[in-house]
């Protein structure tokens, strides 16, 4: 809620002052894009951070929601970057996350667990661009989590240094990202089978819309 209001009153201030005010991924080209970088812990019903572990590596439930959220980003695409102007922001070279991977106070990774206060050990997702749905966005990073807690997965080894150097795993046109997200069985059992039907008919109908419009820059190329 915060999130959203926080969007409305950004633009209306601008609008006062004559300017706009846009959460578009990627609206300039030659500039780095704008994400929406999500932090969030889990507490039991006492009030303890679960993540907490032994050490500054956190602890097992922890390890479960990295690997739950790596296993189903891709599934998820559709949410964190949903519309034709988000995968701009995700090309190869553009600091932003296109390889499902993780690291310990690494800013090079999807998921990065940051340094600092060990009792306020966190995950820090840094996949969805700043025109993604907040609540679509948590609803899916928190089922991706809770679907590794629930099945016990184990990420791969966290990434040291810088990780844009591996090869692009996750989708980065919006066509692949459609595709996975309508046949995801996670989406249908953790966001429900009809969200799952009415947002994928929703996103293509709008990327048919795209599609059948003709650029400029077609016509410099080509005309």
């Amino acid at each position: 809620d915060h999130g959203s209001l926080l969007r409305r009153a950004i633009r209306a201030v601008a609008r006062r002052h004559d300017q706009l005010a846009t959460f578009m991924a990627k609206p300039f080209a030659e500039e780095v894009g704008n994400g929406m970088h999500i932090h969030f812990s889990l507490l039991d019903s006492t009030g303890n951070n679960v993540f907490v572990g032994s050490d500054e590596r956190g602890s097992a439930t922890l390890r479960h929601a990295v690997a739950g959220c790596l296993a189903t980003m891709n599934e998820s695409m559709a949410i964190f970057a949903p519309n034709i102007n988000s995968y701009r922001r995700l090309s190869p070279g553009s600091f932003a996350p296109i390889a499902a991977n993780w690291g310990y106070e690494n800013r090079t990774t999807a998921l990065r667990i940051p340094a600092g206060d060990v009792s306020a050990i966190r995950i820090e997702h840094r996949l969805p661009g700043a025109d993604g749905n907040l609540y679509l966005v948590v609803a899916a990073i928190l089922a991706g989590a809770l679907y590794g807690i629930e099945n016990q997965l184990e990420p791969e080894p966290p990434v040291e240094g810088e990780a844009q150097v591996d090869q692009p795993t996750l989708c980065y046109h919006w066509h692949d990202a459609l595709n996975a997200f309508e046949h995801s069985v996670f989406i249908r059992d953790y966001l429900g089978e009809e969200f799952a039907e009415l947002y994928v008919a929703c996103k293509r109908g709008e990327k048919a819309e795209f599609d059948r419009r003709v650029t400029r820059l077609e016509y410099d190329a080509y005309l």
